[in-house]
């Protein structure tokens, strides 16, 4: 670790062209088509990351620009919203813009995770690393309308709210041991599948979540994607009941959510959920983070 004088003089600096391991590796390993445009562009993010992100992520970290749960509008309806500061959200613009998510080689994307991480969490990395999950995930496993449907938002620097894919797995039971989740998915007569339980540790509650569930008669975890609205504009019956008082990464929303009868979208085959939760979205998000 640095002492304190040191790490508060890194401030301001190119994070990449002032780190020449770094540097070194990627000159040896990337493509020689590509070496040159992308050094360039990591030393732009380098640029970025040691200078306005760092700057907005310590803005945004300030209490009173935490986020925080709006549960009703104006009119008292429920509209169950993450709020976050306009801070937060333009250093997650920022990042997204760069070129972070897939398709960007996984080279280039794991350096620029790197020199993100110089600025600690930042509420960036870990929704980052849920996206980039959701990403690989619908890409490898998605139908050709979940396909259509998401991988444009979910890539999108305009949106609304950038890096909008949340995890909402761990259940109060089971802690990490996703076997031990209680949540069940029932398929109704339409074809739809209706989540109820409980998820005790959700990370950056947005427009999308990858989730677990059990479908009723059997022990296996499914995999589902959930929306925060359906398709007809209604609100999922997926509820934020609280934000989590939590130490380190604060400048991202992990909240507690209730299934009251959540619709939500079966991703890869029932049976082979946990399967693809280890190999893709965890995998992603450990690497990532």
């Amino acid at each position: 670790m640095l002492p304190a004088p040191e790490y508060q003089g890194a401030a301001g600096l190119n994070f990449f062209t002032a780190d020449r391991l770094l540097q070194a590796i990627l000159t040896r390993l990337l493509p020689p088509d590509a070496r040159a445009r992308e050094l360039e562009s990591l030393t732009a993010f380098g640029e970025l990351c040691g200078g306005r992100l760092g700057q907005l992520i310590e803005q945004a970290h300030r209490e009173e620009n935490l986020p925080r749960l709006v549960k009703y509008d104006r009119w008292g309806a429920r509209i169950d919203m993450i709020e976050y500061c306009s801070e937060q959200l333009a250093a997650r613009r920022m990042v997204v813009a760069s070129g972070v998510l897939p398709p960007r080689p996984p080279l280039v994307r794991a350096a620029m995770n790197y020199l993100l991480n110089q600025n600690g969490e930042g509420g960036i990395t870990c929704p980052l690393a849920m996206t980039d999950g959701l990403i690989t995930l619908l890409e490898d496993h998605g139908t050709p309308e979940q396909k259509r449907r998401w991988l444009s938002l979910l890539r999108d620097p305009g949106g609304p709210t950038p890096l909008t894919a949340g995890q909402f797995v761990t259940e109060r039971q089971g802690g990490s041991n996703v076997g031990a989740n209680e949540t069940r998915a029932e398929q109704g007569a339409d074809g739809r599948w209706r989540l109820t339980g409980l998820k005790w540790f959700c990370s950056n509650p947005g427009e999308l979540s990858v989730t677990t569930a059990k479908p009723v008669g059997s022990d296996r975890v499914a995999l589902f994607l959930m929306m925060r609205r359906l398709a007809d504009g209604r609100l999922n019956e997926a509820h934020l009941l609280r934000l989590k008082e939590i130490t380190g990464t604060r400048g991202k929303a992990t909240a507690e959510v209730e299934y009251r009868g959540a619709e939500a979208e079966l991703i890869g085959r029932a049976s082979h959920g946990m399967a693809l939760l280890l190999r893709t979205v965890l995998k992603t998000s450990r690497i990532n983070t």
